[in-house]
């Protein structure tokens, strides 16, 4: 049975991904660099040489080194490297710095984690390695939008409902009146009484799935 993982958890496991650059449908077969690996072989365990002179062994989701995930995942008792013993494994880590992944992600948290992640920042801003590294503000609101997708993914104005429905943000292979709450079908109606010629206007009671006039 997998082990739950709490809403602040998954949202902080986001954060890193995305500092780490691994946050594509591919993250957990990245390795260092971009390539890709077989899951089912475990942790490639390949140093890969990039083209700024750097080289690293770093793969997964997380950018685990070899000896990091030989350790946490003996520690754990984990049997792959498979998504879910990445996420387990990160999470091990965090909390090895001192950090609850279960508690509100906080500048200072960034800095305790700092020293494992190299993208995460310092309270100074800046990576613990001197590498190139996300800004707090950035992370902390990468986090936010993880921990409440529903609402950071409604346009607070109607002109980006337009943009939103072409990208694709409020629906997709299901109907959107499947996936927002009766308080955010309300709350859409009544920004769209702002701009009532808005062409979306005229779009989401169908979207919706709604007999209402606008």
């Amino acid at each position: 049975m997998a082990t739950p993982i709490s809403p602040q958890a998954a949202a902080l496991l986001r954060v890193i991904r995305h500092a780490e650059g691994t946050a594509g449908p591919k993250g957990y077969s990245t390795m260092y660099g971009g390539g890709q690996f077989d899951l089912s072989k475990g942790h490639p365990n390949q140093v890969v040489n990039s083209k700024n002179g750097l080289s690293s062994a770093a793969a997964g989701a997380y950018q685990f080194m070899p000896d990091t995930w030989r350790g946490v995942s003996s520690k754990l008792k984990l049997p792959d490297f498979s998504p879910g013993s990445q996420d387990l494994g990160a999470l091990q880590l965090i909390r090895d710095r001192g950090v609850n992944p279960d508690q509100p992600l906080t500048p200072q948290s960034l800095n305790k984690l700092a020293p494992e992640w190299a993208s995460l920042p310092t309270l100074k801003g800046t990576s613990y390695y001197g590498q190139p590294v996300k800004a707090v503000k950035e992370l902390l609101n990468i986090y936010q939008q993880n921990l409440n997708p529903a609402s950071s993914s409604v346009p607070k104005k109607p002109q980006q409902l337009s943009q939103a429905i072409e990208a694709g943000n409020l629906f997709g292979a299901t109907a959107l009146g499947t996936t927002l709450t009766d308080e955010l079908k309300d709350n859409l109606f009544a920004q769209l009484f702002e701009s009532p010629t808005d062409p979306t206007a005229q779009l989401l009671p169908f979207l919706l799935g709604q007999n209402r006039a606008i």
